[in-house]
């Protein structure tokens, strides 16, 4: 009888293989993800893109001077002071470690709309002997590496929050070289910083703590972003809808079609592994 050792001779040739071999064959799925789940993830996706393309159609409005800057900047401002109030106080329910924490972020604010403000009129001139084209597919392509290496909760080596930021932001210096005057691009400085590097925190937060709520923000991003859209030519309109369709709908059945397929198999021929007790 064959017996699975090296030292002992047996009567059986140096390729020999036992039918005992692949008994201890074992098939180990990975995680499981039910469709449900695969539907909500892509939430989280479908978020950050409609927030880049409301972006885009805010900087198309600038650029067309159909939109008044003064009017981005106070309701932006608003919006920022809204939200900082609601999950501040949601938050830390505590009086005084809400005005002292409001105070300094005041002062980060204050700082950084000085800032925004005083190099305004530099990131004006940024990129005046590029191209407008250049300019744009520059932008395009940052935009895309924003949306891929974005931190959408899932633990992958591809995640990258420092290149995902800095991609926008480049993306948005580029933009804003190519409006009318300096207090144009104060503005969308101030609607990219509010997109790309503070609304993440708040969404994020729902996500983690709130899936009704993030369902809900998720219907309402689409809806802004399909009427934004929607005023533009009929070809944007498409493009947009076919691609948050196949995130929502087919990545997700895809994925979960793909799911059952998932086999990791182990068996006597994998190395070693010493176990530590």
């Amino acid at each position: 009888m064959w017996k699975k050792i090296l030292y002992k001779k047996q009567a059986f040739p140096d390729n020999y293989v036992d039918q005992s071999f692949l008994c201890d064959l074992n098939n180990v799925n990975g995680e499981s993800y039910s469709i449900q789940q695969s539907f909500f993830c892509t939430t989280a996706v479908t978020q950050e893109i409609c927030c880049t393309c409301i972006f885009v159609v805010i900087f198309a409005n600038l650029v067309s001077e159909t939109l008044s800057p003064s009017f981005v900047i106070s309701s932006s401002g608003l919006l920022v002071v809204i939200f900082y109030l609601f999950f501040s106080t949601f938050l830390d329910k505590t009086c005084y470690n809400l005005l002292s924490k409001g105070f300094e972020d005041l002062k980060s604010v204050v700082i950084f709309m000085s800032f925004a403000l005083g190099f305004s009129s530099i990131m004006k001139t940024l990129t005046e002997t590029i191209s407008t084209d250049t300019v744009y597919a520059m932008s395009t392509f940052m935009f895309l590496v924003h949306l891929v290496f974005h931190d959408y909760g899932a633990h992958a080596v591809i995640v990258s929050e420092t290149i995902s930021i800095n991609a926008a932001v480049f993306a948005t210096v580029c933009l804003g070289s190519r409006l009318p005057n300096e207090i144009y691009t104060f503005a969308l400085l101030l609607i990219g910083a509010e997109v790309f590097v503070l609304s993440p925190v708040p969404r994020r937060y729902i996500q983690e703590n709130c899936p009704f709520g993030q369902v809900v923000l998720t219907v309402l991003l689409t809806c802004i972003t399909m009427l934004l859209m929607g005023s533009f030519e009929t070809p944007y309109l498409l493009c947009t809808t076919i691609v948050l369709v196949c995130v929502n709908f087919l990545c997700p059945l895809y994925f979960v079609y793909c799911q059952a397929h998932k086999r990791h198999i182990s068996g006597p021929w994998d190395e070693a592994v010493v176990w530590s007790s």
